[in-house]
């Protein structure tokens, strides 16, 4: 990732490991721009930290319950017990269930819903005043239903796209198990500190989707992702702890890590036939699918001889057939017993799966080195060299059926197991592949007084190369660095006795190679591609931007404050393939937007209102605000159905149909002069509770979402991703944004 997530100190490799259900945090620390010369691994956007609280040297805890509705019920607690005069031992659980907010008309499930529990544990020792070991251990897991989806043109559509009712088949599931461990040592040396972090984390996870979002067996498409991983992590860190002028931090780091996952989808056979019959069929005959072959239509006799067609007539399984028996079929060396009626008959649906694996390590060097020239003036300058090893294979192999609509070219290579996909054999293809290094960062703090900070940075940042995993023509190599340069000024204040608290800063950052995941049409892919994929590319970009953060104690009860910010960036280099009017173009976007982020604000407020029994009222609002952007493209569902892409031209402005519904009216004109904006995005939570005199137990009431905003966009799943194969298919819309959410929580305080 760009932005690096630690937990405790300990760098977490993946998205999948670091989303768990803390409960004990003590503090969240986020960093912008490149970060690396301090602790840590290299993070070429910023950093996001979570310390967590640990044992203490006094016997305390607490418990919670909150209920809400939809069933909500969630227990949690942590407690701290000290074991002798130097061990001391603080532990946590978490249990959460929900019921689901969508309801499921085909199963009559309720989808949305939540349930995970955690444990966690910390065991501190200080064998001498000079010393702080603490380990650390924590098990995290989720099973639940996995984000429902919403089909754009079958099934029940409740006000629109912001649903609330679906229907879905098959399984649809997730799950995770996350498990880790970690030994902090903290040595002081007196004017200095050493400071050790090992660490040990992992997890599997399975996660499978309906992305028809419907449930029709004849669109029956399911995409499903399931991964196993694990990482190692030494770090040595030395740092000044002196009131010297000059200030360092010098430390090592070693990463390792082992990723496998396998990634596919799930097809029906009548999904498998109408696209087949779509892609080889249609274009040879002009008989359409839907009117024709159900209808019993006689298959010409060139078709029937070459397809091995039954010679009277069509029916469904013809697709199937024609591409398991005809001559022309690269899958026809695979011996399947079953006919197209058979599969239709017997099979509900197959995988069509990839497999990938990697182990990597990354070895790096730091430093940084402050000096205080003044009470005033602070000159920071720092160094990280860093260096990643990675070794990365994939595996694509046909079905049992040899119909592998989903990845058409298996994984071929030559006796040398370099990729060969004319006259390889079976195999793993694996790359082998290093990149390095040196980044830094330049800072001046410029204290005007004790109370405000004005600062200027400079700041290099790195993220290495990778391979792409299923979507890519292989033998392309690997993808580049990514690097980044970001140049900020900035200030951090308080005024009128710590009453007002103003911090803002202006950036401007410059990337090279910036790593990008994108959709490509099958149109844009190797020849006999029958559906689009996810691939990276790399693009060049610059941007600026400004935040700006006010809190202000307006008296000793109320504080109020509000925080706003842009980003503007556009392509300085970009190429990508697109599809206009049923062709495969290549585009240059430079010069294009890349980011410009709309009009946006957050505010809150916080009023403490003590009662004369020494009790305490609190009250708490948060309301974020972002307006909704024109748009130069979007898609528009006509009410009989049909899909087609708008998009503006960008020489002349108009608004053009780019691709439209096979079986559906051709549209000579957009149906409207301009995509509609994207609604305003408005969310709100509110929150009131009552602290008992004795500080041993607390009541609230609270509620999120008070806007009801769905916030569903535009459709895209299936539609967006088989269109190329049958563009009359159900795209679908995804999960909206959690409902109103309201309830109580009461907590009880050990002392």
């Amino acid at each position: 990732p760009a932005v690096g997530v630690y937990v405790d100190g300990v760098y977490v490799g993946r998205s999948g490991a670091s989303r768990v259900a803390f409960n004990d945090v003590a503090r969240v620390e986020v960093l912008r721009g490149p970060q690396g010369t301090l602790f840590g691994r290299n993070a070429a956007a910023g950093a996001i930290q979570i310390v967590t609280n640990s044992p203490v040297e006094e016997e305390q805890g607490w418990a919670k319950l909150t209920l809400g509705n939809y069933d909500k019920v969630q227990v949690e607690g942590v407690y701290n017990v000290l074991l002798s005069d130097t061990l001391m031992l603080r532990a946590g659980v978490l249990y959460n269930d929900r019921e689901g907010y969508i309801d499921d008309d085909a199963t009559g499930d309720d989808r949305g819903d939540e349930h995970n529990w955690s444990v966690n544990a910390a065991l501190r020792w200080l064998p001498r005043e000079d010393l702080d070991v603490i380990l650390r251990l924590e098990y995290d897991d989720i099973d639940q239903g996995s984000q429902a989806q919403s089909s754009a043109t079958l099934g029940p559509r409740h006000k629109g796209p912001n649903f609330r009712r679906v229907e879905n088949d098959g399984v649809t599931d997730e799950t995770r198990e996350l498990w880790g461990g970690s030994a902090h040592v903290v040595w002081d040396l007196g004017g200095a500190e050493l400071t050790s972090i090992t660490a040990y984390r992992g997890y599997s996870s399975y996660n499978r989707r309906d992305m028809d979002g419907s449930a029709v067996t004849r669109y029956y498409f399911d995409d499903l992702n399931d991964e196993d991983y694990e990482q190692f992590s030494q770090e040595l860190r030395f740092a000044s702890t002196g009131d010297s002028a000059w200030h360092w931090t010098a430390g090592a780091n070693y990463f390792w890590e082992s990723a496998k996952q396998v990634g596919g989808v799930f097809i029906g056979p009548q999904l498998a036939d109408m696209m087949i019959w779509d892609l080889e069929i249609a274009p040879l005959t002009g008989l359409s699918y839907d009117a024709d072959v159900l209808a019993g239509t006689q298959v010409p006799q060139a078709l029937a001889d070459l397809g091995g067609l039954d010679s009277t007539t069509l029916y469904p399984g013809a697709g199937l057939d024609f591409l398991m028996n005809s001559s022309l079929s690269p899958y026809s060396y695979i011996d399947n017993p079953l006919t197209g009626r058979e599969l239709i008959a017997g099979v509900d649906n197959w995988l069509d799966s990839f497999k990938v694996r990697g182990e990597y390590q990354s070895y790096a060097v730091f430093g940084d080195l402050a000096y205080d020239f003044n009470r005033y003036f602070t000159l920071t300058g720092g160094l990280r060299w860093t260096r990643d090893e990675k070794n990365f294979g994939r595996f694509i192999a046909f079905n049992e059926y040899g119909i592998p609509l989903g990845f058409p070219q298996e994984t071929l290579v030559d006796d040398e197991g370099d990729y060969d996909p004319d006259n390889g054999t079976l195999g793993w293809y694996r790359q082998d592949r290093a990149w390095d290094e040196l980044t830094g960062r330049v800072v001046l703090d410029y204290h005007v007084t004790e109370d405000v900070l004005l600062y200027a940075s400079w700041a290099t940042g790195y993220k290495s190369g990778g391979f792409n995993s299923a979507g890519a023509v292989i033998d392309e190599g690997p993808l580049d660095n990514e690097t980044v340069e970001n140049a900020e000024i900035g200030i951090k204040s308080t005024f009128f006795d710590n009453r007002v608290r103003v911090n803002g800063a202006y950036f401007d950052y410059t990337y090279e190679n910036l790593q990008r995941q994108v959709f490509v049409d099958a149109l844009c892919r190797p020849a006999g591609s029958t559906v689009g994929a996810y691939e990276f590319v790399t693009d060049d970009v610059e941007g600026d931007g400004y935040e700006l953060s006010v809190a202000w104690q307006v008296t000793e009860r109320l504080t109020v404050g509000a925080n706003t910010g842009e980003v503007n960036a556009e392509y300085t280099k970009s190429i990508t393939r697109e599809v206009v009017d049923g062709k495969c173009v290549v585009r240059d976007r430079s010069g294009e937007d890349f980011a410009a982020s709309p009009s946006n604000y957050s505010l809150f407020a916080d009023l403490d209102l003590p009662l004369d029994s020494g009790a305490l009222l609190n009250f708490s609002v948060n309301y974020s605000f972002v307006e909704g952007g024109s748009r130069s493209s979007c898609k528009y569902v006509s009410p009989e159905g049909y899909i087609y892409d708008l998009s503006k031209d960008p020489d002349t402005g108009v608004l053009e149909v780019t691709r439209q519904s096979a079986s559906g009216p051709a549209l000579a004109e957009a149906p409207f002069g301009s995509c509609p904006s994207a609604p305003d995005d408005e969310y709100a939570t509110a929150r009131a509770s009552y602290l008992a005199a004795s500080g041993r137990w607390e009541f609230a009431l609270y509620a999120r979402n008070l806007m009801r905003e769905d916030n569903t966009g535009d459709p895209g799943g299936l539609g967006g991703s088989l269109r190329t194969a049958y563009w009359d298919g159900s795209p679908t819309y995804s999960s909206p944004r959690e409902p109103e959410f309201y309830g109580a929580e009461f907590r009880y305080n050990f002392r």
